[in-house]
């Protein structure tokens, strides 16, 4: 099983073509749920904002990446991480509980 922290900086590739959209920059977490809500890709653009993909859209967790079934799937998180009970898992990090 695979440490949720070996997911950040993972390339985020694009199934059916192989062209990577991005890096992993964050996990964003659901802390009442105990649930992934989605990760926040890092791109070349940095105009766009926090663009990430909903957790529903991943299609798989790798050892060497993350992969999605189409590109399009990246979207504007704004809506997802406005949630009260989101948590990044950077904030989590090397903290005792």
């Amino acid at each position: 099983m695979q440490k949720m922290r070996e997911l950040l900086s993972l390339p985020v590739l694009e199934l059916e073509t192989g062209t990577q959209i991005g890096v992993v920059r964050e996990v964003v977490l659901d802390i009442e749920m105990a649930s992934v809500l989605g990760i926040l890709v890092a791109d070349s653009n940095w105009l766009t904002g926090d663009q990430g993909i909903v957790f529903h859209d991943l299609f798989s967790f790798g050892r060497d990446a993350i992969t999605v079934r189409y590109h399009n799937t990246l979207q504007a998180m704004d809506r997802v991480i406005q949630l009260e009970c989101y948590c990044l898992l950077s904030d989590l990090l090397n903290k005792e509980i």
